[in-house]
């Protein structure tokens, strides 16, 4: 996979995951059953070339998503 390609579904996954937390999922169990549950629907603005990113996954992405921070810059914007 190249740089870009790993960018790329990098994006795709914070996306997902920026989704769930914007709909107040809480937790990663929780907001892997709700991409489940809206695959289809992803699938409309998200390329899941491999599927959805697993609890793992998540779980890395919201640990690395420094929530405090993008939850001010999301009610800033709103």
């Amino acid at each position: 996979m190249s740089d870009g390609q790993s960018q790329a579904l990098a994006c795709r996954r914070r996306g997902i995951v920026i989704c769930g937390v914007v709909a107040e999922v809480d937790g990663v169990d929780a907001m892997a059953v709700c991409a489940k549950s809206k695959k289809s629907w992803l699938e409309q603005f998200v390329k899941l070339p491999h599927g959805l990113p697993l609890k793992g996954c998540i779980r890395r992405v919201l640990t690395a998503l420094k929530l405090v921070g993008f939850q001010n810059c999301f009610q800033a914007w709103l």
